[in-house]
Parts: C-alpha cells; sequence; structure tokens
C-alpha cells in the first residue's frame, strides 16, 4: 500500500472537522480548473466521462467552460456547477453521507430551468447509489472511477510540472481515504494473519496493563480492541487500526476520562474523544523488525502510558 503520510490534502483534511465532503469537493473542483487552463482536451475527456457522453464539447468550446463549487441558488448549494457554452451540469457529491433524493430532485428543477443544449444531473458517490428515478440524473458514478480516470490522464499523458503535481497529490488523496478499489491479490490471505496477529498482540498489551476486560471493536474504518468503562459497561477506551492509515495504532478515550494533567499530550478525536497515536512504520520503532517478544513490550509500554494518563483504574 502506498505511504501517503506526506500527501498535503490528507494533512489538511485532518483539519477539516466535519466537513470533509466539502473538503473532497473543492479539491476535485482544483483538479477540474487545472486541467481546464493546462491542458483543455484532457479536461473535455474527462467531462465526458463524468457525464456519461452528455458532454462532448469541441476543443476550442472548452476555453469558456467554468467549474464553481458551492453554487448558491434558490433550491439549495449544489456541490458542483460546470457550465459552458450550450452545457450545464450539476454534480452531487458524496463521500459517507446518505443520498437526498429530494435534494436531488431540487437540482433537477434547476436542470429543468437551464435553456442549455447539454445538460444533465450526476452524483458521485463513494458507495453504489440507490435506484433513482429522477429527470436529468445520469448513471450516478464512484470516486474508484473518477480515481481510474484521472489516473489515466497522469499514466498515458504529459502533463506540466503544477498539473502533475496537483493531480498526484489529489490521486493520493482518494486512495488515503480508502476510494481506491483494486483486484484481490494474493497478499489478502497473509495480509488478514497479520491484522488477526495485530489484534491479539493489542489484546494483550491491554490485559498487560491492567484491563479488566477487552472485547473485540470493530467498524467500517477500523479494527481492534476496546475496554469497557467500568461505570457504565459501554466501551470507553479504545485501541485500534484505521484501515486508511495501517501504519499508526491509535488509542482513544473520551475527553473527560483524560487527566486534566495529560490532556495537552493528547489531540483531538471524534465524538468528544481524545487520542494518543504510536506510529508502527517509524524508523524510531522499527516495529516490523522486532521479534514477537519485543513488538509485545512496545504495545504494552504503549497500552499502559494510555491508561495511566486517564482516569482508568488498572486491576492489580
Amino acid at each position: 500500500m502506498p505511504d501517503h503520510r506526506d500527501n498535503l490534502l490528507i494533512a489538511l483534511d485532518r483539519w477539516a472537522s466535519g466537513q470533509h465532503e466539502n473538503f473532497l469537493t473543492e479539491a476535485f473542483v482544483d483538479v477540474l480548473n487545472r486541467l481546464s487552463s493546462s491542458s483543455p482536451e484532457l479536461f473535455g475527456q474527462l467531462l465526458k466521462r463524468i457525464t456519461d457522453g452528455e458532454f462532448n464539447p469541441a476543443v476550442e468550446e472548452l476555453a469558456g467552460f467554468n467549474v464553481v463549487s458551492q453554487l448558491s441558488t434558490d433550491q439549495g448549494s449544489p456541490d458542483i456547477a460546470i457550465m459552458g457554452p450550450d452545457h450545464y451540469a450539476l454534480i452531487e457529491v458524496k463521500d459517507q453521507s446518505p443520498v437526498d433524493p429530494d435534494q436531488l430532485n431540487r437540482y433537477s428543477r434547476l436542470i429543468e430551468l437551464n435553456t442549455a443544449g447539454n445538460k444533465c444531473l450526476v452524483l458521485l458517490t463513494r458507495d453504489q447509489a440507490p435506484p433513482l428515478d429522477i429527470k436529468w440524473l445520469q448513471k450516478p458514478i464512484r470516486w474508484y472511477q473518477v480515481l481510474e480516470w484521472i489516473g489515466d490522464i497522469k499514466d498515458k499523458h504529459e502533463l506540466d510540472d503544477v498539473s502533475g503535481y496537483v493531480i498526484r497529490q489529489f490521486l493520493g488523496f482518494l486512495e488515503g481515504r480508502g476510494m481506491a478499489v483494486e483486484k484481490v491479490g494474493w497478499e489478502f490471505a497473509p495480509g488478514l494473519r497479520q491484522l488477526m496477529n495485530l489484534k491479539t498482540l493489542m489484546r494483550e498489551a491491554l490485559e498487560g496493563a491492567g484491563a479488566h476486560r477487552v472485547w473485540t471493536s470493530y467498524g467500517s474504518e477500523f479494527n481492534g480492541v476496546a475496554i469497557p468503562a467500568p461505570e457504565t459497561n459501554n466501551s470507553g477506551y479504545f485501541f485500534f487500526v484505521n484501515f486508511d492509515r495501517p501504519g499508526e495504532l491509535v488509542f482513544s478515550a473520551l475527553t473527560e476520562n483524560v487527566l486534566p494533567e495529560h490532556v495537552d499530550e493528547w489531540s483531538r478525536h471524534l465524538n468528544n474523544q481524545m487520542k494518543k497515536t504510536l506510529d508502527i512504520g517509524s524508523e524510531e520503532i522499527h516495529f516490523h523488525s522486532r521479534g514477537l517478544a519485543s513488538q509485545r513490550v512496545v504495545l504494552e509500554q504503549f497500552a499502559a502510558e494510555c491508561l495511566a494518563e486517564t482516569i482508568y483504574a488498572p486491576a492489580t
């Protein structure tokens, strides 16, 4: 898996708390406008794919095209609007939020009122969109398709230095967000076994650090273990790995459970939580080069340090 730690967009996205779809939209608009100004022919080819063939303007027409985000209208603010001579398209961007048919119907009315001869509504999603019967709506497209289309442009065409950099950053951003789809290779089985080994080591680390009980914790974007909070019997402390950052282990706890004198040593996390991270890919730790016993020591020391900075009272 590529290392995306140096990707500027991924770094900036971490500061866009609660605004991830808007940040994704702005990054995509930046790529479209960069291609529009530097490589009009490639920009036209990408528009044709995005609109499922509805847009197929001549190269000389593309100078009159404009791509904007968050267009303000009386029917709402479509994420992206593409406007050109006799062309008009609205794109609704979704990452993990649900599709809203009412919203799409409002945007369809905007398409209906526009006098362009070539016009359409586009839904761009991470996951498969539900069946929708909405006028002007093209066949929904997925982010992995956009990644493939832009990847083709990068691989098959000469780009100026700035355009090449912008596109590489955007592709790395999509890959880092888990939007790339590749064939399942031989690495799957050993990789899955390694994940299970890691979960076992994390469980042992929490137990060694004095956790009373440890159970499995997982979701669509992470996997790991958790400790129930004694006062509620709900998961209160988590030790896990995010699939989009497999080289980083995360320990998180509710903000109110972190001792005041240690709050400055933790960073903000989701849902009123704070976190500490362990970079197992760093040269300082050399985690993957260590033997099993040494790996256990590293994880148990990290888990013990994190628990000691919370109100959790380890078992004696």
